[in-house]
């Protein structure tokens, strides 16, 4: 889903996962995990209002760097691909300026150029997050060593 105002300005795009979510930003992504069984316990306990809880979580940062030994300036660019035909509106919280409406939800979203001639692509599959490398001719695998 495109984030247009209704999460920190850092997130670019936001995807569901098993047990969890991941924001695609920039020049990286960060994975957001839930403990499966505290998160059964919160379904169970919806509906109690005397319940309460801790929901165990970890989260993740991936971040693709630059160095100055790149032969070349790196000027990364996100991509969203295969937009699927419904959208997303949040309307939460009273403060209007940070609704919004027309979300869209693709299924790929990649960032062109992470490293001269090398993308990332990131995608979904059955609720799993993958994400590939794409060295195109003249990409340098070498430069994920030398950062």
């Amino acid at each position: 889903m495109e984030n247009k105002g209704q999460w920190d300005a850092a997130i670019r795009y936001r995807g569901e996962v098993s047990n969890g979510v991941f924001f695609v930003q920039d020049r990286g992504h960060t994975i957001l995990q839930h403990s499966p069984s505290d998160l059964l316990r919160l379904q169970a306990a919806k509906h109690h209002t005397n319940d309460s809880f801790t929901i165990r979580s970890h989260a993740w940062e991936v971040r693709f760097l630059t160095n100055e030994s790149l032969e070349q300036k790196v000027n990364s660019t996100l991509i969203p691909e295969k937009k699927v035909p419904t959208y997303n509106n949040y309307f939460l919280g009273s403060d209007s300026s940070k609704w919004a409406s027309g979300c869209s939800i693709f299924q790929v979203v990649s960032i062109k150029e992470v490293y001269p001639n090398i993308d990332v692509r990131y995608y979904t599959d059955r609720g799993t997050l993958k994400y590939d490398f794409l060295v195109k001719p003249g990409g340098r695998a070498r430069h994920f060593d030398s950062v």
